[in-house]
């Protein structure tokens, strides 16, 4: 009864990122909206833009997106692939990753205008995004369609609006920020279609003890306080950072296991029960949180590629 009292493109942008939605939705149901909103903007834009974070850009690909722009490039569509956050992650690996992408995609670096910048927002990247845009417009089309896709809180909306160059799409820092379609002019002759935050591919998202649940997990893709293991997660994180970098950030003499790392960083921030028990919950979200924003240093690192992949030079 809710569910047929609820508009169907309402259901298909309902925030992905928290747990306590009023509806009861199974996998398969949530699926299949994500897909129909997916598909929705595929069919109206001519050229597909998908942000990948830096820090982990082949985490945020998409097979599923990528597969179906490539079986309709005869009817005109094409796709892109734009690094974004790449003030986030060293320069050596932001240039080996764009190496790596250009075997397959067109793919450019991105970085968004600051936050603290009111109006007339600008980066020295936006240009050459917008000129390669203009590159892809049919010479018998009058306007361009972009539709802008990827994996939540990796930017999509920040990047609409340094091309822009104005706050016409909401930001935060949450996830689930972006819940409808919207379409935005840029300039004449080029519009964008901002779309919800998905999260592709997942087929063992529901498991929690898969690899690809704690992969899809730090990509803040849910809320900290909906987490329901955030132990584990610290866990991955504490694997996956230099051990100097975590003692200058957390003040803590030495890193241990998870569990005790936890404790030593409630009891030096004061984070307790009653009784005096530190509370390890509550310092365990508060490393997702320092994970999230940017607090806490990562970056991935490109696979090999074979020499027979590398694009002739001819």
């Amino acid at each position: 009864m809710a569910e047929a009292a609820i508009p169907s493109d309402d259901l298909a942008f309902s925030d992905p990122s928290s747990s306590t939605s009023g509806l009861a939705k199974t996998k398969e149901q949530i699926r299949r909206h994500y897909i129909r909103a997916l598909h929705k903007v595929i069919d109206e834009s001519d050229i597909i833009v998908m942000v990948l974070d830096a820090r982990d850009p082949e985490g945020c690909r998409s097979r599923l997106v990528e597969e179906e722009v490539r079986r309709r490039e005869s009817e005109g569509k094409r796709l892109v692939f734009v690094l974004n956050k790449i003030d986030l992650v060293p320069r050596d690996n932001a240039q080996a990753w764009l190496r790596y992408l250009r075997h397959t995609t067109p793919t450019l670096p991105f970085k968004s205008a600051s936050n603290n910048q009111r109006s007339r927002l600008s980066s020295p990247t936006a240009p050459a995004l917008i000129r390669l845009l203009k590159a892809y417009k049919p010479s018998s089309a009058q306007t361009v369609t972009v539709g802008v896709v990827g994996y939540p809180n990796v930017g999509k909306s920040s990047l609409i609006n340094t091309l822009r160059r104005a706050k016409v799409c909401p930001v935060a820092a949450q996830p689930g920020h972006t819940k409808e379609l919207q379409t935005i002019q840029l300039e004449r002759g080029l519009k964008v279609i901002d779309s919800p935050g998905v999260v592709f591919d997942e087929d063992d998202f529901d498991d929690g003890k898969s690899k690809s649940r704690s992969n899809v997990l730090l990509r803040n893709v849910i809320k900290v306080e909906d987490i329901d293991d955030p132990i584990a997660l610290v866990e991955e994180i504490l694997g996956r950072t230099d051990t100097e970098t975590l003692k200058k950030i957390y003040n803590i003499p030495e890193i241990g296991p998870t569990l005790q790392f936890l404790t030593m960083l409630a009891l030096t921030t004061g984070r307790l029960l009653k009784g005096g028990t530190p509370d390890i919950l509550s310092a365990a979200r508060t490393v997702l949180t320092d994970w999230n924003h940017q607090k806490i240093p990562y970056c991935s690192v490109p696979p090999d590629v074979h020499p027979s992949l590398i694009p002739s030079t001819i």
